[in-house]
């Protein structure tokens, strides 16, 4: 049942049908009268922000299972709360929420704790029937040791693990059981970025082997030079018969500010792994063999040819600000000849998103990416890396997009031939830009949408431009060495019929905007800018085509020369709604004399 206070008014409900009530959902202030007649209650769920306390006689409910406030402004739970026994499920979903009560431990049937991340009350191990915890904070004191994990063993589904700086050894670290955790799919390990003292994150790494059920592992403040040899192996130690158990249910991998470590552990031979994340990894300077898991196959079966698949479903790859890195090597066999000739070696063969950022002196990178369709490459020093991912064996790619490669002159010729799906491309901040590619063949029916942005010494576009007869997006900005955008005359027919955003500004050299271009999209165009155009000498000639935009609704015009008026039938625009237009020089009135 549901209940609402308003004004002074609490809830319409008789004491009579309160005493059987077994669930009640109320939007209001709560007295401290009111729950005093609920006794049965099974269900409690408190919402609005006029929530502000909840009171004490919430310990008459001795029979309440489930506790929930959504959107209240609670700060903190009563000590009265300690005494519901029965309680299974507390869910708080407040921001002003700060403290849990000491009572807390008393709750032995909690089942279920879904809080925000505030520091959790002492000896939380007393709650032994706790399925859901998303965190757990290590402290020095007594009651907040890791110990305390090691006798939640129902514990499932999600575990954060913060301060792990502040466990002592490897033997402490074990005393959490994680490795007797089955149903717990999701870890991650934190270390705290600002601390002093003694660094003992390997020894503590070391002790935290996890159940292989793992599906989802994150590693984040990591100080140690070298991974746990779990960790490196992607296997975990059976402590019973002293096997090796490989972690191959793993779907997702995160390893974040590991800033002093050397080596990546290897990953390529894990069966499910579908998402890695290398992050703020300084110290690494090379991805090679190891990343990839090549070791392992170190002897052939005997005359038999074998097939390798390294990362088999791998979906999506991102590594960024990992400013040491300088080589990211292919994958090759380590064997000898005869051996690596009885191998056939398939690398990345479901790899769809590849994106690498901040990785500033980065100088190669592999080419075996079958199927990708999605690349990122931003902030780098040289443009090899996107030469070499991009070359003549990537056929897939729908969308490209560039930022801040210093290095970046032109993209690969056979960029559109080889991927004929290429219908997205964005290149952004790189100075050194002068040209896209020869020409636009084998993408000329699939491109969509094409950003050029702040490219200071981009000169040239394809003389095939015209035909991008798929193009719905065009943006070129902040090319001021952008001096014609080539389309031949008498071409109307020809050229954007599908262009919807047209968007040219700041390209200060640019003499003259096409108005067969533009003729050729006026049916379809929706949004135009024009802007900072300077050296523009035919602007009256395109803007007397502004009146054939039946579906344009926003408009921008700025910084054009020889721009006075508008043209006299702009009142045929009935789509139009937004306007805006900064001009250089005009007479009075003139500017707005087309506009009814």
């Amino acid at each position: 049942m549901a209940a609402k206070s308003i004004g002074d008014e609490s809830y319409a409900i008789s004491k009579e049908a309160a005493r059987y009530l077994r669930a009640l959902c109320f939007m209001g202030k709560v007295s401290h009268n009111m729950l005093l007649d609920f006794k049965s209650l099974h269900i409690l769920i408190l919402m609005g922000a006029d929530v502000e306390e909840l009171p004490v006689s919430i310990e008459r409910l001795i029979h309440l299972r489930y506790f929930d406030t959504l959107g209240t402004r609670i700060e903190y739970l009563p000590d009265s709360i300690g005494k519901l026994h029965y309680l299974q499920t507390i869910r708080v979903d407040s921001q002003y929420f700060k403290k849990l009560p000491n009572t807390l431990k008393y709750l032995v049937g909690l089942r279920h704790l879904h809080i925000p991340s505030i520091e959790l009350p002492l000896e939380i191990g007393r709650l032994t029937s706790l399925q859901t915890l998303p965190y757990f904070q290590v402290g020095h004191e007594k009651g907040r040791g890791i110990v305390e994990l090691g006798s939640l063993k129902n514990l499932k589904g999600t575990l954060v693990i913060h301060n792990l700086e502040k466990v002592c050894d490897k033997e402490d670290a074990k005393s959490a059981h994680l490795f007797q955790r089955p149903n717990i799919f999701k870890l991650k390990f934190a270390w705290s970025e600002l601390r002093e003292g003694e660094i003992n994150d390997e020894n503590v790494l070391e002790g935290l082997q996890p159940h292989p059920n793992l599906k989802s592992l994150e590693i984040d403040g990591f100080k140690g030079r070298n991974f746990a040899l779990w960790i490196l192996k992607m296997a975990v130690l059976e402590d019973l018969d002293g096997c090796w158990i490989e972690l191959n249910n793993l779907v997702e991998i995160r390893l974040t500010s590991c800033r002093e470590c050397e080596e990546i552990p290897r990953l390529g031979q894990l069966p499910h792994l579908k998402r890695l994340y290398l992050h703020d990894l300084t110290n690494l300077r090379s991805i090679g063999s190891s990343f990839y898991g090549i070791d392992i196959y170190s002897s052939s079966n005997g005359v038999q040819r074998v097939t390798i698949t390294l990362f088999p479903v791998l979906e999506r790859l991102e590594l960024s600000k990992m400013s040491n890195l300088i080589e990211w090597r292919e994958a090759e066999l380590t064997t000898t000849t005869e051996i690596s000739l009885l191998h056939d070696l398939i690398v990345f063969p479901s790899l769809e998103y590849l994106k690498i950022t901040e990785c500033r002196n980065l100088m190669s990178s592999p080419s075996h990416f079958p199927y990708l369709k999605e690349l990122e490459i931003s902030d780098m020093d040289s443009a090899l890396p996107l030469a070499n991912i991009c070359g003549i064996k990537l056929t897939s790619l729908t969308k490209l997009e560039i930022d801040k490669v210093d290095g970046l002159v032109c993209l690969p010729d056979w960029l559109f031939y080889n991927n004929q799906n290429l219908s997205n491309l964005t290149v952004r901040d790189c100075p050194n830009l002068t040209h896209l590619v020869p020409c636009f063949e084998g993408g000329r029916a699939s491109l969509r949408k094409l950003f050029i942005l702040n490219c200071t010494n981009f000169r040239v576009l394809p003389n095939d431009f015209h035909l991008l007869s798929s193009l719905e997006i065009l943006e070129m900005s902040k090319c001021p060495n952008l001096k014609s955008i080539p389309y031949p005359s008498g071409k109307q027919t020809q050229g954007f019929t599908s262009l919807r955003s047209l968007h040219v500004s700041w390209c200060k050299a640019l003499t003259s905007l096409p108005c067969e271009m533009v003729a050729s999209c006026a049916a379809s165009l929706e949004y135009m800018i024009l802007v900072g155009l300077t050296s523009l000498t035919n602007f009256s000639e395109v803007f007397s085509h502004i009146p054939t935009m039946p579906r344009v609704t926003y408009l921008g015009i700025g910084d054009v020369p020889r721009f006075t008026y508008l043209p006299t039938d702009m009142g045929s625009l009935g789509n139009l709604y937004y306007l805006c237009v900064s001009v250089l020089r005009f007479t009075g009135s003139s500017l707005l004399g087309g506009i009814s």
